[in-house]
């Protein structure tokens, strides 16, 4: 479960920095961890002020969960980073670029694939 919830954030990740750059995607990350962690005592501790520490601080922690509190925590996290994105860049951009991140499985996809600007 660890490793699947790492491969969606990285799918995300690789679809959006091309548009707002990697600091907007730490930014927004921090933001959306601020105001999803209050909902997850687990996490409490995790600072959003530094963001990419605390991105790298989730793999062990989704290992020590079970799995339902993973799906939980990833899928408020990611509910609430495409929310934040959505009102950033619309809806529509949004929608197409986080849809891959939502994938159960194949590798990560190429920015720079023609499909997604269509």
């Amino acid at each position: 479960m660890a490793e699947i919830a790492m491969r969606t954030w990285n799918r995300v990740v690789s679809q959006v920095s091309p548009v707002i750059g990697d600091d907007g995607v730490r930014v927004l990350y921090g933001r959306s961890l601020h105001l999803t962690k209050s909902a997850f005592p687990r996490f409490a501790d995790l600072s959003s002020k530094q963001p990419h520490r605390s991105f790298n601080e989730l793999l062990p922690r989704f290992e020590r969960l079970n799995a339902t509190e993973a799906i939980d925590f990833c899928a408020a996290l990611l509910i609430t980073f495409t929310e934040l994105l959505a009102a950033l860049i619309g809806e529509g951009l949004t929608g197409r670029l986080t849809e891959l991140a939502w994938a159960d499985d194949g590798p990560l996809p190429d920015p720079m694939k023609p499909e997604l600007s269509q």
